[in-house]
Parts: structure tokens; sequence; C-alpha cells
């Protein structure tokens, strides 16, 4: 009878065990951005928190209002003990397994990214695959971002950029595993999206906050990190893999000529010579979607392949001038032929080491005249 009684409380008692230590969602500060800035001699760490509660919401269509942003800011003598300091203050413990982005000042790409990389390299609840992003902007600015039709601000470029930019923007969006293994080689480069706030182009009863793409921060180890703006970068777009909407209009005289991109293929080619010298293919497919000057295929090839040629040279030059290979041409070489050119010799590319851009163009579609 005793183990008949005892075998059934150990059966009530048992389905017990695994809620105990249960963590209810709405009990902790899910942090989904993380910002680094450093000015004035301090260090300053920023957090974006999730409600899930508000995302759940638009299962059921958009909110009234737009969902308030938790924004926290956090200062000290290094960025661990800003992030520290910001801890300490929340009524909610810390959830950092839903870090969406890190976002970094112009003052941390230029002056403490190893500080940063210091800090990400030795905390266990990081992840590799987040996005990175720069801003010259204010942090609080870029962290009070909005979107569209009262949404969260997570339903926007920084929390979801693959989506955008593939569709709106010819930048190559990067994750942190890939900045920390451009920044720790010898020869390579890398460009970080700088991100801003445009007030201008959408409004909602009142303009909306909306985060852009602005250019680019150019990184290579050991030289001076730099800013470049997006119509000095717009040649990059030529190497996206990822990028489906190439889009080029020109003017010829007082008639504009527009082309759609179906197809991009580019590669770099190292010439023969004792100094380095490269040669850049691209080859393309086009739809013509505006032609109001009649001009015949072979002008509609010659003039979409001397625009994209005007494209890449300006971009290479632009970071040419700022002691820095956009295009990574070095890297090809130092990866595959080590014995052509010295190290010293990549890093110090001149403007006549490209020496050609080579574009090829094939016409699908010119459009029907009615």
């Amino acid at each position: 009878m005793k183990k008949t009684h005892f075998l059934l409380l150990l059966l009530t008692i048992l389905p017990l065990q695994g809620c105990w230590g249960t963590v209810e969602p709405h009990s902790q500060n899910y942090i989904v951005v993380l910002a680094f800035d450093f000015k004035d001699d301090e260090y300053y760490v920023y957090t974006q928190s999730l409600s899930f509660a508000n995302i759940a919401k638009q299962e059921g269509g958009a909110l009234q209002e737009a969902p308030p942003s938790l924004i926290g800011k956090g200062k000290g003598n290094s960025f661990e003990q800003a992030l520290r300091n910001l801890e300490e203050t929340s009524p909610l413990p810390f959830h950092y397994g839903q870090i969406k982005n890190i976002i970094l000042s112009d003052s941390v790409m230029k002056q403490k990214l190893s500080n940063f990389k210091d800090l990400i390299s030795r905390s266990t609840f990081f992840r590799y695959n987040t996005w990175v992003f720069a801003t010259k902007e204010d942090m609080m600015s870029i962290l009070e971002g909005e979107s569209f039709f009262n949404l969260p601000p997570v339903y926007s470029l920084i929390y979801y950029p693959e989506s955008l930019i593939d569709e709106n923007s010819y930048f190559p969006v990067v994750r942190y595993h890939q900045f920390l293994s451009s920044y720790t080689e010898k020869v390579s480069s890398i460009i970080i999206p700088s991100i801003s706030i445009n007030k201008s182009d959408w409004s909602e009863k009142k303009p909306k906050k909306i985060v852009v793409i602005d250019g680019g921060y150019v990184l290579e180890q050991n030289k001076e990190t730099v800013f470049l703006n997006k119509e000095s970068l717009r040649g990059i777009r030529w190497t996206n893999k990822e990028y489906k909407k190439f889009h080029v209009q020109t003017k010829q005289d007082d008639h504009v000529v527009a082309f759609d991109i179906n197809d991009a293929i580019f590669d770099i080619e190292t010439l023969p010579g004792t100094q380095p010298a490269f040669q850049i293919n691209l080859e393309l497919k086009a739809n013509v979607v505006q032609n109001d000057g009649h001009f015949k295929t072979p002008q509609l090839k010659s003039i979409l392949e001397e625009e994209v040629k005007k494209e890449i040279k300006k971009t290479y030059i632009e970071g040419i001038n700022e002691n820095h290979d956009v295009f990574g041409l070095a890297e090809i070489p130092y990866r595959f032929e080590p014995e052509k050119w010295s190290i010293d010799q990549l890093k110090s590319l001149q403007e006549d080491s490209l020496q050609k851009v080579e574009v090829k163009v094939r016409i699908d579609y010119e459009g029907d005249v009615k």
C-alpha cells in the first residue's frame, strides 16, 4: 500500500520538474541592435530592444500608432564597461541571442576598431553572422529610424538588409565574419555600408525617418579607414553577384537612353609585368527601356559599354586617391599568384595599375514603339 502511495505521489511531482527555472519571454530585455560610439574620450554602447508583443500584433494588421523603440545608452572608459553599466540600470536581464546587427560610428571606424573587435571576440553571446553597418550621423537618430504603416522599427533596412538591398541598392551587405576576415588579412579590402536618415522622400501625415545607405567605409589592414559617398562607389555594383536591379541611364546630346541589365559577369585578370597590372572584364545582357533618340543596336551597345567603363574607372580612381583598392584587385594575385608581386607592391597600387576595362554587351530586347 505504501509503495502504491509513493508511486502516485512521484507521478504527481515529476511533471512539475520541467517548469522549474523557466524564463517567460516578457521577463527579458531582447537586444536586437548593438551600436558603438567614441566621443569626448568616452566609450558609448547603445542597444535597441525588441518587444515580441508589438510584432505579434502585426498578425491582425497595422497598429494604430507606431510602437516606441526601446533604446539604451551606456558610457564608460571602455566598451565593456559601458555595456556593463547599461546592464546594471535595466529592470530586465539582457538577452543577446537575438542580435541582428552592429552599428559603428565614424569615430569607431577610424580610431577604435581594435577596441571594438577585442570586446566582440571575447563575448560568448555574439554570433558571427550578424550584419555590420557604420554611420556618420548621431547614433540616437539612426536607432530612432522608422518603418511604414506604423510597423515596428524591426521592419527596416538594418534588420533585413538582404531583401531590401538586393532590390534597391548596389552595395553588398557585410556580416561580421566577413569584416573580421578582411580586417585581419595582409592584402584585402572591404566596404562597410554607411547608413543615414532620409527625412525628405516619405511621409505619413508627417515626414518619415527612413534609414538609407549613403556610402561606405573602406577598410584595409594598416591603412587609414576612409568614407566614400554613394556616387563615388557607384562602380562597385558590378562586382556584387547578389544585386538584381542594375539600371543604367545616360544622355546623348538631348536624348535619354536607359537600360535594365539582366545579367552581369565580373572578372579580374592579372597582366604580365614587374609592376602590378590588372584588367577588369565584364559581360552584360541588357534590355533597352528608353531610347528617344532611336539609336540603332550597335550604337546602343557602344553607349552602354562606355557608360559602364566610365563608372568602374571613376570608382577605382576615387579609391586610389584615398590609397585604397576598392575593387580588391590585389587580393587575386595575393591568393592565387603569390610569387608574382610582393605584398608591398600590392598594397601600393597606382592609377595606372588598372590598365584596361573591357565591357561586352548583348542587347536582348529593345522594346516596341507603340
